[in-house]
This record gives structure tokens, sequence and C-alpha cells, in this order.
């Protein structure tokens, strides 16, 4: 991605677009890469797990270290 859809990807995982969990409209559908529980970021970070143990304020951080996280998120899903 250009540095232009980088910060789209981290903008869109910040404002919660990126999880079902806070589209309540959507109901409690199944997260989109594992299909078992709610999705939201916490269970994204078990479900997809990042090498270095970060907790969500780490991977949101402004500096951006987590993209290929966020992108392997997003390239697994079903």
């Amino acid at each position: 991605l250009s540095q232009r859809g980088d910060a789209k990807l981290v903008a869109r995982f910040r404002c919660g677009n990126e999880t079902r969990a806070t589209q309540s409209w959507r109901g409690s559908e199944p997260c989109r890469n594992c299909g078992k529980y709610t999705e939201s970021l916490g269970h994204l970070l078990d479900c997809v797990p990042d090498e270095n143990n970060r907790t969500p304020g780490e991977i949101l951080a402004d500096d951006g270290r987590r993209r290929d996280w966020m992108r392997k998120v997003i390239g697994g899903r079903l």
C-alpha cells in the first residue's frame, strides 16, 4: 500500500470501521477471521496474534508500525 493507503488503513482501525463490534446496527455477527466470536479489536489480537504481544493502544499508535498486522487481519478474512 502507498503512504496514503497506509494512513487510511490506520484510520479505519482507529475509528473502529474494521471491527464489527462497534457497528451495533449489524447485530452480533461473528468474526470475519475465525467465524466464532464477536469481532472487536481485543478479539482480533487473540484471533490474529501480534508477534510482539502488543496492546491495542500500541497497535493503534501514531507511528503506524503495526500496519503489517492490520494487513494480515484484512488478508485473513473469510
